[in-house]
This record gives C-alpha cells, structure tokens and sequence, in this order.
C-alpha cells in the first residue's frame, strides 16, 4: 500500500466486481504498453523514426530473443509475412561486400595483435578497396 491509500484508507469505498474486472483489464494493458515503450527505448526507435525496412527487419532478427516477433511487427507497423520474407531472402551483393569487408578486418586486426590504429593505414588496407572507409569494391 502507498501512503495515499494508508491515509485515505476509511474514505474509499469497496471496489465491486465489474470494477475489478475492469481493472485488471487496464493492468494487463498497462503492462503490453510498458513492454513495447522499453523496447522501442531501446532501439532509440522513439527518438529517431528510421524508415528504412531492411533495418527495422534487421532489429527484430537481433531483439526476437527478448520480444514476440508478432509483437515488434506490430509495434513497427511490419507484416509478420514480409520479415518472415526477409529471413529467407539472399544476401544482397551490398551485404555481401560488408560480410567481407567485416572479415577482411577483423583478420587485419587479428594479424597486428588487437592493435587498433598503429601502423600506416594503406598497409593494412584491403586490396580490393579502393579508398579506406568506401565499403565497394574499386572498378
């Protein structure tokens, strides 16, 4: 009880049964709409409204461990089917460059002992790529 209730307590009346009802009903959603404002918190989904699909699709695959899937589609205004769509879709040329591109790093970084930033830059750098930061190959 909170101190409001302990003060008050003899000039509340009882609560009657539809009212209990109806109570619970506003807890349980209550408690819907707290689990979806801490995962939209989370994702910074709240500050920053990203329309981009592939990344709201992206989010759920990394956050289904903690959240419903039908949930987050839901709270993300997503097809269930189109992310199910997704997950079976090929890498795209794109997302295969960054697959390789995130190897080639981390075996750079491996390969100088987990330093990070010593040495010449141009002589850790990929030869497939053609200026650092650029994740496309040179043509």
């Amino acid at each position: 009880m909170n101190r409001h209730q302990v003060a008050h307590a003899q000039d509340e009346q009882p609560v009657s049964g539809p009212d209990r009802v109806r109570i619970r009903e506003l807890e349980r959603e209550n408690a819907k709409l707290r689990e979806k404002l801490v995962f939209l918190k989370s994702t910074r989904l709240l500050r920053v409204r990203d329309s981009m699909t592939l990344v709201t699709y992206e989010l759920i695959d990394a956050e289904k461990a903690r959240h419903s899937i039908v949930k987050m589609c839901t709270w993300l205004g997503l097809s269930r089917s189109g992310y199910y769509e997704w997950r079976e879709r090929p890498a795209s040329a794109t997302a295969q460059r960054r697959t390789l591109l995130a190897v080639s790093v981390a075996a750079i970084f491996a390969g100088s002992h987990g330093t990070y930033g010593s040495g010449p830059r141009t002589r850790f750098r990929p030869s497939c790529y053609a200026k650092p930061g650029h994740d496309k190959p040179a043509t």
